[in-house]
């Protein structure tokens, strides 16, 4: 099956029900979820489909497995303006990302990431879009990552320039 990490805290601004409706019927398509299940609503616990798993809060490393064994990491948000660490952990392992089309998101993962407006439907064509061209989307998440390599290079370099002359 093609699986998804669902990054999540099941806060307010998450469309975990519509990932449930965009997902309930792909039979070759898994979901886990992460966080603590028990901060779900039960209207959240009581539609989640048989394809997807409540992974609980998982350590740091099981977490990290997790991230690098799914065929893409979903990190959704309702709110403009929230930046999204799964997808910079996402990106760090090397895992394509679905997130959500906010400016501010589609500047920032703008290679090996899918942008939807967090209905149904467009979680469900972005999360087949990424089944059929998921090679792709790897090769761009990986140029991605050698981009913000780079960049915390130079910055490293550059701080470091500053204190010697300090010093």
């Amino acid at each position: 099956k093609f699986a998804l990490a669902f990054v999540s805290s099941f806060d307010v601004d998450e469309p975990t029900l519509e990932v449930f409706e965009a997902v309930r019927d792909l039979s070759d398509v898994h979901v886990y979820v992460t966080g603590n299940p028990e901060k779900a609503s039960a209207e959240i616990r009581e539609a989640k489909p048989d394809n997807v798993t409540f992974t609980g809060f998982l350590s740091n490393e099981a977490y990290a497995g997790l991230m690098r064994s799914v065929s893409a990491v979903l990190v959704l948000t309702t709110f403009d303006f929230t930046f999204q660490r799964g997808g910079s952990e996402a990106v760090s392992v090397g895992t394509p990302i679905i997130t959500s089309d906010f400016p501010v998101l589609r500047e920032y993962f703008n290679k090996g990431t899918l942008h939807v407006d967090n209905s149904p439907g467009q979680i469900r064509a972005a999360i087949e879009t990424m089944q059929r061209d998921h090679s792709a989307y790897e090769r761009e998440v990986l140029l991605l990552q050698q981009e913000r390599k780079e960049r915390w290079e130079t910055i490293q370099e550059t701080i470091e320039a500053w204190i010697a002359q300090a010093l």
